[in-house]
């Protein structure tokens, strides 16, 4: 059945309906979903809908129209996934082995994809791709090159094998692929390298010395050469209170401290 939506005027609003909601599917495509009508041997977890019109029709009965699924929690899944889609998700859903997203898979998923390897992340098991020896750094799915001047999250099992990066444990579960800077530029934000003498001011990883740099000074995280930290750091400092969404405090203060200044001087112009 040819999926049409439907606009119900209501209170000045449009609401959008599929007309699905208004009928019966068809025999080959017996399951109503919020996506349209879908065929017995949709490879995804599926959550039944009904009709809301259908006053005189019964509830479809998934399990009996469609032999070939069964019930996990408030969906439905296929019993079995199809050889061309064996990858077995936690959800549910089956996929191919050539998929290049990463799915959460259970516990003591057995990996049916020889191309395909399980990632541990924190508590949780992720089937991902084997990444390729020209882009063996593995992040949320996607393979990078060694030579990637960028921070990469992997995966708590991960194994580096590049010579110039290194694994930075961020937090309990948290890991990152860092590139290990050149001495000429030996200064690292945000995955990317910088040398000594760079004019603007930098926001360096955490797991940078901050004196890696003689000829420059640190404040509130940001690096900035001595004979222009007057000019700039103070700039810095201003921008990073009012941008950075987890100082709330600060932006709180400078807020009432701009309604303050411009109350009173208000008042002393009158």
């Amino acid at each position: 059945m040819k999926l049409v939506m439907m606009k119900i005027l209501l209170s000045g609003t449009i609401l959008v309906f599929p007309t699905f909601l208004f009928a019966v599917c068809p025999s080959d495509k017996p399951i109503p979903t919020l996506s349209g009508c879908m065929p017995c041997d949709t490879p995804h977890a599926l959550l039944q809908t009904k009709c809301i019109t259908c006053d005189n029709e019964p509830d479809v009965d998934v399990l009996a129209v469609c032999p070939n699924r069964q019930r996990k929690g408030i969906t439905t899944i296929l019993k079995e996934c199809p050889p061309d889609k064996p990858e077995r998700t936690s959800e549910g859903d089956c996929y191919a082995c050539s998929d290049e997203e990463d799915f959460y898979v259970s516990r003591n998923y057995v990996n049916p994809c020889p191309n395909r390897m399980i990632y541990h992340q924190g508590a949780s098991y992720i089937s991902g791709v084997i990444c390729p020896p020209e882009k063996p750094v593995y992040s949320f799915g996607r393979c990078y090159s060694c030579d990637e001047e960028k921070n990469f999250y992997v995966p708590t099992n991960y194994k580096n094998i590049c010579k110039n990066r290194k694994i930075y444990q961020k937090d309990e579960d948290t890991y990152l692929s860092v590139i290990m800077c050149p001495t000429d530029r030996p200064l690292r934000s945000k995955g990317k390298c910088y040398s000594c003498d760079e004019k603007k001011s930098l926001k360096f990883d955490d797991d940078i010395s901050p004196n890696i740099c003689p000829n420059r000074i640190v404040k509130n995280g940001y690096s900035s050469l001595k004979h222009t930290a007057v000019n700039t750091v103070h700039d810095f400092d201003l921008r990073d209170i009012f941008k950075t969404k987890r100082n709330v405090f600060g932006q709180i203060l400078l807020i009432v401290g701009v309604l303050i200044y411009s109350i009173y001087y208000l008042i002393k112009k009158k």
